[in-house]
């Protein structure tokens, strides 16, 4: 059974401030090479890539990987600080960040929330939110939804504890990720190949479907 979080006094950040601040961290130059990339799957059928601002050329790469289990990295390519995810169906979704743990259940700790606030600060934060959105849109030849949902985790935990303006948040992240979701989508995409990712401003926590 999953419980229903209470309401707990944290201060609660604008979600269009969140995501067009780390949008708009600008270096000063624009290039169009960075984004996700993705890497030959591998043999295990493990899914691993990297992603870079591509408006901010001079932000550092964020590398990930998941396993066909749903156990997900992410990292820094120039650091130890790492974050994982864990999704397999036998233990639940949970993140760990710096010795936290977080399983969306319930109210955070005041421990719990520090680890979720400093995530967001950190150079982690713009690509966990763009990584699993624009894999989104590449089909499950590319990538299990399983592995979506792991991916996509750290991003669900933003929205559940840290955004208050959840339908704002929705529409900026739409509007940044390379796949169209909800209105933006074409009829040809609504028809035939729409995301593995549910979001739009009715639904905005993103989901994946079954997960």
């Amino acid at each position: 059974m999953v419980k229903t979080p209470a309401r707990i006094p944290i201060i609660l950040i604008l979600s269009s401030s969140i995501f067009l601040a780390l949008a708009c961290n600008l270096s000063g130059s624009t290039s169009t090479t960075g984004g996700l990339r993705l890497n030959p799957r591998a043999d295990d059928g493990s899914v691993s890539g990297s992603y870079q601002n591509a408006a901010d050329m001079g932000s550092k790469a964020v590398q990930f990987s998941v396993s066909p289990d749903g156990k997900a990295n992410f990292q820094i390519s120039d650091t130890t600080n790492l974050l994982t995810v864990d999704s397999s169906p036998e233990k639940g979704p949970f993140l760990s960040w710096q010795g936290e743990t977080v399983d969306g259940l319930g109210a955070l700790s005041s421990k719990e929330q520090a680890a979720l606030d400093r995530l967001l600060d950190s150079d982690l934060a713009y690509a966990l939110a763009m990584i699993p959105l624009d894999l989104a849109c590449q089909g499950e030849t590319a990538i299990d939804p399983l592995q979506l949902a792991a991916l996509l985790y750290p991003l669900q935990m933003r929205f559940k504890y840290q955004i208050n303006d959840r339908q704002a948040a929705a529409r900026s992240l739409g509007s940044l990720s390379a796949c169209n979701f909800g209105d933006a989508q074409t009829e040809d995409e609504t028809a035939g190949n729409p995301p593995l990712i549910l979001m739009s401003a009715a639904n905005p926590v993103p989901v994946v479907m079954g997960f």
